[in-house]
């Protein structure tokens, strides 16, 4: 003899058309106002400054150029030489910070996960 367990939540219903039109809308704006600054950076990466400061200002960039990135990693001579030596040694740091970060979230995560998974829940 088998024994179900018994559903003890509220009852679902289906959404009206409208709701799923507006639930819709409201996640795809969201989600559009999180990854659009990452956008932006990178058409701005990838300008010309002249482009960027043109007027009718078009987000697809008529010329695309690395040259910033040259700079940055110090493949280019330019004005601010020193202040793209200082830009390379803080992304180094920031991937020192996330490595041990990301390792003992692991470690905490993991032990915590085997710790639920072998607690006898009712």
């Amino acid at each position: 003899m088998t024994i179900r367990a018994r559903y003890r939540g509220g009852n679902y219903r289906r959404r009206s058309a409208g709701s799923r039109i507006v639930l819709y809308v409201t996640v795809a704006a969201v989600a559009l106002w999180l990854v659009a600054p990452f956008g932006w950076l990178f058409v701005t990466s990838v300008s010309y400054q002249r482009n960027l400061l043109a007027r009718p200002f078009r987000l697809v960039p008529p010329e695309v150029t690395l040259d910033n990135y040259r700079m940055i990693l110090g493949l280019v001579r330019f004005h601010a030489e020193g202040q793209a030596g200082k830009i390379l040694a803080s992304m180094w740091n920031s991937l020192v910070v996330a490595l041990v970060v990301t390792g003992v979230n692991l470690a905490a995560g993991t032990t915590a996960g085997y710790a639920y998974a072998r607690f006898a829940f009712r």
